[in-house]
């Protein structure tokens, strides 16, 4: 019986999941993991055979062929979370100073966010 290891890479976020084995079969399949990796700044959208893949080919959790006659390596597919959705952030009847690290369209840009007290 041949065995095969679906790996994981969080491309670039952290929390992936561990490496998955299966045995060939001509039918039949195996769901691949439900966990999802995260990363600062970035929406996760799936899993590619691709590590420059713009979008995803597999999704957690999703059905896996036991006839893919190989070792695979799936990478994270990542979609930059909007600057806009993070504004207008305010915190009442309090005072925080937060040093925050953003990765916006590939450049890391440090982002002071200060909550004043009314």
């Amino acid at each position: 019986m041949n065995t095969y290891t679906i790996t994981y890479n969080a491309n670039g976020g952290s929390g992936a999941p561990a490496a998955q084995s299966y045995t060939y079969a001509t039918s039949g399949t195996i769901n691949l993991s439900s966990t999802k990796p995260t990363r600062a700044g970035y929406t996760f959208q799936g899993w590619s055979q691709s590590s420059s893949a713009s979008s995803a080919s597999y999704q957690p959790g999703q059905a896996w062929k036991r006839s893919n006659a190989s070792n695979y390596t799936l990478y994270a597919v990542w979609k930059t979370v909007p600057a806009s959705t993070i504004t207008n952030m305010y915190l009442s009847k309090q005072s925080i100073l937060t040093l925050a690290e953003m990765n916006v369209l590939g450049a890391v840009i440090l982002v002071v966010i200060v909550f004043i007290l009314d």
